[in-house]
């Protein structure tokens, strides 16, 4: 059992530090959201899918007008005109008729994912050479196309994606939600990301040349999969195109989510990580919870003469520290848009209590709830039914 400790121990100290190290990784890449970019770009269409009734729909709508330009397209694409999104998107087309603004309507999704089957519809009303997807969830701001224009522009460019963090306050399922998104699944990808031309994309908001889309099969195959941002960065990938990260983050809103709904979603996106492999989803479930693997330690600690309470102390307060420091780097250099301490206690209570249950579960679960709809998928998040 002393080994036992003295190895989880080890397990959970070298985990956190590897954290703090992505942290600070992706500290060193990001610029600050108010930091210069150019005067002059290109057009870009943005596609964006809607569905539902959506709190700050309207709002986040105006952003979006607020933050592209008078020569910019704006494609809202829903499934029907019975979609209570439909006022919304008719309203933002009322209230600036000097814009180019279009509802495209899909159909139903069927079996299929409806945000990509969206996507897709719209795809071909794009009229300019660079096209934009977004989550309607995104709170964008004018940087973020701006740069994702400039850099979308180069030659042999793939998709440039935002790295997403959520923002704001609200109900405590949110801030669940905001740890793990945050403080996980974010600086890990950003990480991996920055360090190469990575296979995959986050697609809360990217940029890609209409072209490359088109030559790598346009966005239809992707509504076959909730894992569609791994798809769509793959297929660009496929194409000798290269992905990138964009150097400034993306806000989201804060998801208006009570405790039981906000561990429901995390669990969601845990699901969808583990049809990715169960041994991928095995080095995540070690690598993004070096909290709970340290109070296991204390856990054996507790069983072991050998081991004195000071050691087990020690490792759980040097982990809180890497996890501390971890946070409080992204937020002061990534999320700038949050206080250096926001979520921290939400991060250290999901990793410590809420983590652990929601990977077991995740672990034997092929039926999801995704963005207000039932799928049940098979290997990759390919959807065989819904």
């Amino acid at each position: 059992m002393t080994i036992a400790f003295w190895a989880l121990a080890a397990l959970a100290l070298t985990t956190a530090f590897a954290q703090f190290t992505s942290a600070w990784r992706v500290r060193r890449y990001y610029r600050p959201i108010d930091s210069d970019v150019p005067t002059e770009r290109k057009p870009v269409s943005v596609l964006v899918a809607l569905a539902g009734r959506a709190r700050g729909r309207d709002e986040r709508l105006g952003a979006l007008v607020r933050a592209t330009r008078e020569g910019d397209q704006l494609l809202l694409a829903l499934e029907t005109a019975d979609d209570p999104a439909h006022g919304a998107a008719t309203d933002l087309r009322r209230a600036h008729p000097e814009r180019d603004i279009a509802i495209v309507l899909a159909g139903p999704a069927g079996a299929r994912q409806h945000k990509q089957h969206a996507l897709a519809a719209a795809l071909p009303h794009a009229v300019h050479a660079l096209v934009a997807g977004m989550d309607e969830d995104v709170e964008l701001e004018g940087p973020n196309v701006d740069e994702g224009v400039r850099l979308a522009g180069v030659p042999n460019a793939g998709a440039v994606f935002a790295i997403p963090y959520y923002a704001g306050s609200g109900l405590p399922g949110g801030a669940l939600v905001a740890a793990y998104a945050n403080y996980g699944f974010g600086p890990a990808m950003a990480s991996l990301a920055i360090q190469g031309a990575p296979r995959f994309i986050l697609g809360s908001f990217w940029v890609a040349q209409r072209h490359a889309l088109e030559v790598a099969g346009g966005l239809e195959p992707h509504a076959r999969s909730l894992s569609d941002d791994v798809s769509i960065g793959r297929a660009l990938h496929a194409t000798g195109r290269r992905n990138r990260p964009m150097r400034r983050p993306v806000r989201l809103a804060y998801p208006p989510l009570h405790l039981a709904a906000g561990a429901h979603q995390v669990r969601t996106s845990l699901t969808l990580l583990r049809a990715r492999g169960g041994g991928l989803f095995g080095v995540i479930a070690i690598a993004w919870n070096a909290l709970a693997l340290a109070l296991s330690a204390t856990l054996i600690a507790a069983a072991t003469p050998s081991v004195t309470a000071a050691s087990a102390a020690a490792t759980v307060a040097s982990v809180v520290v890497l996890r501390t420091a971890a946070v409080v780097v992204l937020n002061r250099g990534v999320y700038r848009a949050l206080g250096r301490a926001r979520f921290l206690a939400s991060t250290l209570l999901y990793e410590a209590l809420v983590a652990p249950w929601l990977y077991a579960l995740a672990a034997f679960r092929r039926d999801v709830v995704w963005r207000g709809r039932h799928y049940r998928i098979g290997s990759g998040g390919v959807i065989t039914d819904a």
